[in-house]
């Protein structure tokens, strides 16, 4: 939960997050289809994540182009406080263990 922010900043802890951001619950998504082939309360929109870390005195960056996520990655590392990159992703890609648990519950239903 984005509540870390105002402990790394209470605590001056300069972190670099990155927020895989589809706008969703992605892996509860992903589970719930994966168990029941539909889904409930998964879709959140499209939150600025680096909003809420400014706002907790950090640098946020938004990355929409995923061609600029290599240059926004450079820039925070460079930072003194704590960051967050809020990267835009489409709902379809999920971080291979996801899809690996997904799997393992298809088998299981």
């Amino acid at each position: 939960n984005c509540i870390e922010l105002d402990t790394a900043h209470y605590y001056n802890i300069p972190i670099n997050i990155v927020v895989h951001n589809d706008e969703a619950w992605g892996f509860c998504e992903s589970t719930q289809l994966a168990l029941y082939n539909d889904t409930s309360a998964t879709k959140i929109g499209a939150t600025r994540y680096d909003k809420i870390a400014e706002a907790f005195g950090g640098v946020g960056k938004n990355v929409a182009n995923m061609d600029d996520l290599t240059d926004s990655i450079k820039s925070v590392l460079q930072c003194e406080v704590f960051s967050c990159l809020n990267v835009a992703v489409n709902s379809d890609i999920l971080a291979p263990g996801a899809t690996m648990f997904n799997e393992s519950l298809k088998r299981m239903r």
